[in-house]
């Protein structure tokens, strides 16, 4: 039996994994929308707070070590995680392990679409932290915009995370005279939209180049961030990127360019999922 509370979850693999598990769905949330993400939503509960065991479904004698068994795979999940980002080499996986450990205290982290929101829930959440993210039509648009938008209204240091293309698909965000001082942006610049190379079927095409990832070797953020009048800084995956990142968070620096490597994001992916797999 599956209870769920709120949206959707973001991560395909656990949308199948209850998808193909689930064979009685419940939905709490005052909300005229009950999505039914895993084909078999059976009770729609229009309320905010339920007290299960009112309900009187539940045996309150019965017992069950599932709760015993959950924590037991969730301690194993992070023992994994630990070992395997040690010797983890310089990708985005990467990245976003140093990136999460060198965050300003309290700031509000963005997370563009379509691969920083996927990464950033492999990593433990920072409860100081809140976390943004928005989807648009198209996957990418609007993540500089809307981040933008609530920096301008924010007393708090805003930080988006953006891969080059959704940085590209809505650079003219930053074509007026009124971007918020408290407002940075991280691009991880992979050359593309490096999420096709590890998604099945895209990632064995042809045209994986030039249709789906859409490599771009001659279009330049620096040059977007020059256009637009916007403090840059480009690194190379050789400098401490701690540091960098450090210095960046207390500079007037408004633009950070951190490249990783394009052909091996998605071989050093699935290698953590094959261990993480694994028993």
């Amino acid at each position: 039996m599956l209870i769920s509370l709120g949206d959707a979850v973001v991560s395909k693999r656990i949308k199948q994994f209850l998808h193909n598990t689930a064979t009685e769905h419940w939905h709490i949330g005052e909300t005229e929308r009950f999505p039914d993400t895993y084909q078999s939503l059976t009770q729609k509960l229009d309320t905010t707070i339920v007290e299960l065991d009112q309900l009187g479904i539940f045996d309150q004698e019965q017992t069950s070590d599932f709760a015993l068994l959950w924590r037991e795979k969730s301690k194993q999940s992070a023992s994994k995680h630990i070992a395997y980002m040690k010797n983890c080499p310089w990708s985005d996986l990467k990245l976003f392990e140093i990136l999460l450990n060198c965050l300003p205290f309290g700031c509000h982290l963005h997370l563009a679409n379509s691969t920083p929101v996927r990464y950033i829930q492999l990593f433990p959440k920072r409860e100081d932290i809140k976390y943004f993210s928005n989807r648009g039509v198209g996957g990418i648009d609007g993540s500089n915009s809307t981040a933008m938008g609530v920096a301008s209204v924010s007393d708090t240091l805003n930080i988006l995370v953006s891969g080059d293309m959704s940085f590209f698909y809505d650079s003219n965000a930053f074509w007026h005279r009124h971007i918020p001082p408290n407002f940075k942006v991280i691009i991880i610049q992979n050359g593309g939209g490096n999420i096709f190379r590890f998604i099945p079927g895209p990632d064995t095409t042809e045209i994986l180049a030039t249709a789906f990832e859409a490599h771009h070797p001659s279009t330049s953020i620096r040059d977007i961030a020059r256009a637009y009048g916007l403090k840059y800084r480009g690194v190379h995956p050789e400098e401490d990127i701690s540091q960098i990142l450090l210095e960046f968070f207390q500079s007037e620096t408004q633009i950070l360019e951190i490249p990783t490597p394009r052909l091996k994001n998605a071989v050093v992916l699935r290698d953590y999922f094959e261990v993480m797999r694994s028993a």
